[in-house]
């Protein structure tokens, strides 16, 4: 079996970002048009957050989960229901009331 494709493989991201490496994050996901979703190290847990690169690539757009096995339940929720992750504020009280204690959240 080959490597992984690099796109796959955190450590060749983390080369293409060297401050999320300073800043303690790890790219978790991507959404296939060059953002990425990272996992942070923050004072009150590990939430996920969305970052646009072309945006700025040093700061945290919006949180997505509170934490990384909430952004796995929900992303894979998403793909099979459409569930309004992580756009619909109603529905992320409900499965995530956690993350309404973080800023920036994807509807302000």
């Amino acid at each position: 079996m080959g490597k992984d494709p690099e796109c796959l493989d955190i450590a060749y991201i983390l080369d293409g970002f060297p401050a999320w490496r300073a800043k303690g994050w790890i790219p978790v996901a991507g959404d296939g048009n060059g953002n990425y979703f990272v996992l942070t190290s923050e004072s009150n847990g590990n939430p996920v957050g969305f970052v646009e690169p072309m945006e700025t690539e040093e700061e945290i757009q919006f949180y997505v989960a509170s934490n990384l096995f909430i952004f796995l339940r929900e992303i894979l929720a998403n793909e099979v229901a459409r569930t309004g992750w992580p756009f619909d504020a109603a529905y992320i009280s409900g499965v995530d009331p956690d993350l309404l204690s973080l800023s920036p959240l994807p509807w302000s």
